[in-house]
């Protein structure tokens, strides 16, 4: 069995500077850049009903600036570089996004930053300097991947700290919808609606007078966004329309509310089913479920919060928070191919996260990104790291297993972090 992705275990062996240096946008970066929006920017109208809504009185800084957005979509890169339509922007992108073969081209020729994902990476650091003092412009994702729920995920300080290095104007961008137009957990795109907000987070003046912490603090603010919570306040609930609205759902629903049961569900064209007994829930326009389970939770949002409840509720009975048997191997330090696979079992607790292989050696014990989270792709695997630094990729035997091993590291640092306090 190798659930490891086809794209991975194919990639070519590419040094790092095969990636070319975004000093500025040369000519014919340019060129493609604003060809790409005036293509894609009436497409986005057509099928997203985008709006796209400026703080009153905003200044247009032509100098050097930082651009800061929270991440729901793939499509979350699009709306930002509209909304931020006088000036050509650099963004950063996973360096695993430059291996495929007609994006990686792309982003190559956009003269996107590649970034090792929650690794330091000082290559992505200096390229993004070496744009900002050549007067440019770069988005930054501060939380590092895309939501899988649509509520926001915790972020390292790393971009707080990078503020305050840089000491230049600030903007921030809040994109709504884009994760409902194309969850993570989904393969295709859903017509509905886009909006997108765009203000002065700081001016460089700004920015010294104010603590590490306090940037901190109010850049969680500034890019904070749910995409439920926004479904629930808007006047009307926006619909997302698709003839498989549901299909990708059991990448993060794992658990049935009507017979406990776990990891037994299916999903096709608009409906879930468990498995086990039978129970199917249909997936509204709105994102919303046909309530006709007594204990069916509202919206998809919800029921990985009900997970989440269950989850934490085993630290009280001191149950692990997850065990179960998965294939897993090393990654290359340099070219991040994956080796070998070997069967082990994943043990995580409250005290102890440990890898222990099945055929021969001693047991791992492994941590998380020191930059907050976790890297999933999601059915497919997850990725931790050894004491020493090496990366290990776990792939467990059944797809939603990655979300709950996600959901159970949560718990994990959730309780860890109130023992400090």
């Amino acid at each position: 069995m190798s659930k490891v992705d086809n794209q991975d275990d194919s990639r070519r062996v590419k040094a790092r500077d095969e990636h070319p240096e975004p000093v500025e946008k040369l000519p014919r970066a340019h060129f493609i850049y604003r060809s790409l929006l005036n293509i894609t920017k009436p497409l986005f109208k057509l099928l997203f009903n985008l709006k796209i809504q400026e703080e009153p009185g905003l200044e247009k800084e032509h100098g050097p600036c930082l651009v800061l957005a929270n991440h729901v979509s793939y499509l979350d890169v699009l709306p930002a570089a509209y909304a931020m339509k006088w000036r050509d922007i650099n963004f950063v992108a996973g360096k695993e996004l430059f291996y495929k073969p007609i994006l990686g081209s792309l982003l190559r020729s956009l003269q996107a930053i590649p970034k090792e994902q929650f690794y330091p990476d000082p290559g992505s650091i200096g390229r993004i300097l070496r744009i900002l003092r050549n007067d440019g412009v770069c988005i930054l994702f501060p939380e590092g991947q895309r939501s899988y729920t649509g509520a926001p995920l915790a972020f390292s300080p790393g971009a707080a700290k990078l503020i305050k290095k840089l000491k230049i104007q600030v903007y921030t961008i809040r994109i709504k919808g884009a994760g409902l137009a194309w969850p993570r957990w989904a393969d295709q795109l859903r017509r509905g609606r886009i909006e997108v907000e765009l203000a002065s987070f700081m001016t460089k003046e700004e920015v010294q007078q104010h603590s590490l912490e306090e940037i901190q603090e109010k850049l969680s603010r500034a890019i904070y966004h749910n995409e439920y919570e926004w479904q629930e306040k808007s006047p009307k609930a926006h619909k997302y329309r698709s003839r498989k609205l549901a299909e990708g759902l059991e990448r993060i629903i794992y658990y049935c509310p009507s017979c406990k049961s776990e990891l037994g569900f299916r999903s096709q064209k608009k409906q879930i089913f468990c498995r086990s007994c039978g129970a199917s829930y249909k997936l509204n326009a709105d994102y919303s479920f046909n309530l006709d389970h007594a204990s069916s939770p509202a919206n998809p949002y919800l029921w990985t919060e009900l997970q989440l409840k269950r989850m934490r509720a085993k630290l009280e009975s001191a149950e692990p928070l997850y065990s179960g048997n998965l294939e897993y191997c090393t990654l290359n330090p340099e070219s991040r191919e994956p080796g070998p696979l070997q069967n082990g079992r994943l043990l995580l607790t409250e005290q102890s996260l440990e890898l222990i292989p099945l055929e021969a050696g001693e047991k791992l014990e492994l941590r998380s990104s020191s930059e907050g989270n976790t890297y999933v792709s999601l059915g497919n695997f997850v990725q931790l790291f050894g004491s020493d630094g090496t990366v290990y990729r776990l792939i467990p035997e059944h797809p939603a297993e990655v979300c709950k091993i996600v959901e159970a590291l949560q718990v994990r640092a959730e309780a860890q972090a109130q023992s400090l306090n």
